[in-house]
């Protein structure tokens, strides 16, 4: 497990302004790609999150962020599914439970 964030904020500019983004779709039975460019405030930064890489959150997977002069390219590869706290299992939904079947 492992997140590391530095940025240096600057504080007349918006909070962030989304100019270009892409859902790759999935690259995996549960796994997405994302992209990201945006407008932000961080004049540096680097946010690289590996913190819930494989499971124990919604939506678990590597993330990478940098940014330089108040714009920020971002990196998700995701998990689509979303994390069954109570049995500490990937959350199952009855479409799920009959796939393959007729």
């Amino acid at each position: 497990m492992f997140h590391l964030k530095i940025n240096i904020d600057t504080p007349w500019k918006e909070k962030f302004n989304s100019f270009w983004s892409k859902d790759f779709g999935r690259i995996s039975d549960h796994k997405s790609l994302e992209m990201q460019f945006m407008t932000d405030l961080y004049i540096f930064g680097i946010d690289l999150d590996f913190s819930h890489v494989f499971k124990g959150t919604d939506h678990a997977g590597p993330e990478i962020a940098l940014s330089l002069l108040g714009y920020t390219f971002n990196i998700h590869i995701y998990d689509d599914r979303h994390w069954d706290h109570g049995n500490n299992c990937w959350e199952v939904y009855p479409e799920e439970e009959n796939q393959g079947e007729f």
